[in-house]
C-alpha cells in the first residue's frame, strides 16, 4: 500500500453497538481492554479518562475515542450524574489490524460543525431501530467520524513504517488466531516471520502491540468475549476452547483484562 487512501480502501467496518446511557454520580468503567474500537461522545458530564496510562478530562460535547486493545478507565471528574452516548466497532485492514491502533487515533476532540453529536444520534436511533440497512448507515456514520480524526492528525501517517511492519506480522497474527487453543510457542512465531525471537519482540513494540506473550493472552481473552456473547457454552468450556488450562488463572486474567467475570460479562457486555 502506497497511500492512506489505499490503506481505508482495504479496511472494513464492523458496527456492534449505538447505546445512550444514564450514569449515576457513583458509576465508574472499571480498567479494561477492549477487542474492538469504542468511542463515548459526552452528553452530561464532565468525565476523566485513564487512557493508556495518562488522564484526560473531556467535557460534554467532546468524544473521547478509544482505539481496540487500549486499556482505559471512566468516571466522573466530580460527583455528578453522567449521560453519554457509546459506539463500539471493528475497524480491520486486512493486512493492517486496527486502524483506529495503527493511526493512534486515542484521545479527546472537540466537536466541529456538530459531526460528533449527529453521528452519535444517529448511530443510536439505527440500532434502537434495526430497519432494513440500519448498519450500513451506522457504519457510514463511523467511517465519516473516522476521516475527521486522521484530517485533524494531518494524515495520520508519518511515512508508512508502521504498516509495512504490520504487513510483515500479518502471518504471525493470523497463526495466533487460528491456533488460541492449542500451545503456541515463541519460537515458532519467530520463525513465521523469519526473525529472532529478540527481533520479534521489537516488532511489536514498532506496532503498538503488547509482548507476545500478552498478546496471546490478550487475544484469548478476546476470543472469550465473543464466545460468552454468542452463546450458552459452559465457560469451563470456552476457557478450554481459548487455551486456558488453568480456571482460576482463567478468572484473574478475564477480570484484569477486561473489568468483569465471565458470567458478569455474559450478563452484561459491559458500557
Amino acid at each position: 500500500m502506497d497511500s492512506l487512501d489505499e490503506l481505508l480502501a482495504a479496511t472494513r467496518v464492523e458496527m456492534m453497538s449505538g447505546c445512550e446511557f444514564h450514569c449515576d454520580p457513583d458509576w465508574r468503567q472499571l480498567p479494561r481492554v477492549l477487542p474492538e474500537a469504542m468511542w463515548y461522545w459526552l452528553m452530561r458530564g464532565p468525565c476523566l479518562c485513564d487512557l493508556e496510562g495518562k488522564v484526560r478530562k473531556f467535557n460534554p460535547g467532546e468524544l473521547l475515542m478509544i482505539p481496540a486493545g487500549w486499556r482505559h478507565e471512566v468516571y466522573p471528574a466530580r460527583r455528578c450524574r453522567v449521560r453519554t452516548i457509546t459506539v463500539h466497532f471493528h475497524v480491520d485492514c486486512r493486512t493492517a489490524g486496527d486502524i483506529t491502533n495503527l493511526l493512534s487515533l486515542g484521545g479527546v476532540y472537540r466537536d466541529r460543525d456538530n459531526l460528533f453529536e449527529n453521528a452519535g444520534r444517529s448511530i443510536t436511533a439505527e440500532f434502537a431501530s434495526r430497519r432494513p440497512g440500519y448498519l450500513w448507515n451506522a457504519e457510514a456514520w463511523v467511517r465519516r467520524v473516522l476521516v475527521e480524526l486522521i484530517r485533524r492528525r494531518g494524515g495520520g501517517f508519518n511515512g508508512f513504517g508502521n504498516l509495512a511492519v504490520r504487513e510483515r506480522l500479518g502471518g504471525v497474527l493470523e497463526y495466533i488466531d487460528e491456533n488460541l487453543g492449542s500451545a503456541i510457542r515463541a519460537e515458532t512465531l519467530a520463525e513465521i516471520a523469519g526473525v529472532s525471537e529478540v527481533y520479534l519482540r521489537k516488532l511489536f513494540k514498532a506496532c503498538r502491540l503488547p509482548s507476545p506473550v500478552h498478546f496471546i493472552i490478550q487475544r484469548r481473552v478476546f476470543r472469550a468475549c465473543e464466545m460468552l456473547t454468542a452463546g450458552s457454552l459452559p465457560i469451563k468450556k470456552i476457557a478450554a476452547e481459548c487455551g486456558f488450562a488453568d480456571m482460576p488463572f482463567f478468572y484473574r486474567t478475564f477480570r484484569k483484562i477486561t473489568g468483569q467475570t465471565p458470567g458478569g460479562f455474559r450478563k452484561h457486555p459491559s458500557l
